[in-house]
């Protein structure tokens, strides 16, 4: 899910760096020279720039989701909330709210991209992309076991995109900009 008000990773990471800077890292891979050399021998007529103008816009694509996600996926697994799904001490009418105070968050992603040539698998291309935040200031919104809405506060953010041990980039911000308030319709289930 990407919401240009939220914060996209693909924005964080892509925001300063020049493209030919960023993607001259992916062209001097040896996985990617590789998988070029394959490409070009089934996929005659087709231009090495433009087969890789395709790759910048998938790896692009690869990042494309907001730093909310990143949050909502790390509260769900943040084991000093489990207590609030206690139903005798915390029934489903009752709210709490719960301040977090400064956290870090630490999110493991491993985005790949398949290369096709006439619906033959030619390879695939896995990444890895860590994210630390810290977070300064939360204040959880929590009903029958589900976090309801979070009150955002600071957060500022490192991150490595990698391919291997290539570093394709790397970042870190002082504030990453997040809504004041975050509501979950359903509810992220604790």
């Amino acid at each position: 899910m990407r919401d240009k008000n939220n914060g996209s990773v693909r924005d964080f990471f892509l925001s300063t760096p020049k493209k030919e800077e960023i993607f001259s890292a992916l062209k001097a891979s040896e996985s990617i020279n590789l998988l070029k050399r394959d490409f070009l021998k089934r996929a005659e007529g087709i231009k090495r720039e433009t087969a890789f103008a395709e790759l910048e816009e998938r790896v692009k694509e690869l990042l494309d989701f907001s730093f909310v996600d990143v949050l909502a996926q790390a509260l769900k697994k943040y084991a000093a909330l489990q207590k609030y799904t206690d139903k005798e001490k915390y029934p489903p009418n009752k709210v709490v709210l719960a301040p977090l105070g400064v956290h870090e968050i630490k999110s493991v992603h491993h985005p790949y991209l398949e290369v096709l040539v006439d619906d033959h698998v030619l390879g695939k291309i896995v990444f890895d992309l860590v994210i630390t935040l810290r977070l300064e200031g939360l204040i959880l919104k929590i009903q029958d076991g589900k976090i309801r809405e979070v009150r955002t506060g600071k957060c500022a953010g490192k991150g490595v995109f990698k391919l291997k041990d290539l570093v394709i980039f790397q970042k870190e911000s002082r504030e990453i900009p997040l809504p004041g308030v975050v509501s979950f319709e359903k509810g992220l289930p604790i």
